[in-house]
């Protein structure tokens, strides 16, 4: 009887461990994108504190080649396309109000925002 108690409870944590497995590996994909989207936006805000402006050429050149991975997967994900990527994450940090657009020269220059 004891060993009957015993095999119940390898067989219920078992299936905890695969739910949780398959909880994660549903959620990776996005954890993955979320993951770059917040690293690449700090390279972006640190580059805008060193330089005060840039070009979406100069926000490709600083996303270029970024990647990311999380500690319980062997999966990465890299920036493929940086020209549509800076766009997304640009608008991305517009819409959280962490920089400014301005129009130089019919181009758009993005900076940080002034704390006021």
């Amino acid at each position: 009887m004891r060993y009957f108690i015993y095999l119940i409870c390898v067989i219920l944590i078992t299936m905890v461990m695969v739910y949780i497995g398959t909880i994660k590996e549903r959620n990776v994909g996005a954890n993955l994108t979320n993951k770059l989207y917040t690293k690449c936006a700090e390279k972006v805000i640190k580059y805008l504190n060193k330089n005060e402006c840039a070009s979406l050429n100069d926000i490709q050149n600083v996303i270029r080649g970024v990647t990311t991975s999380i500690f319980w997967t062997r999966k990465k994900v890299q920036v493929q396309n940086p020209l549509n990527f800076s766009k997304v994450l640009m608008d991305k940090l517009y819409k959280e109000g962490k920089v400014s657009i301005e129009m130089r020269k019919n181009k758009q220059i993005y900076m940080l925002k002034q704390k006021a």
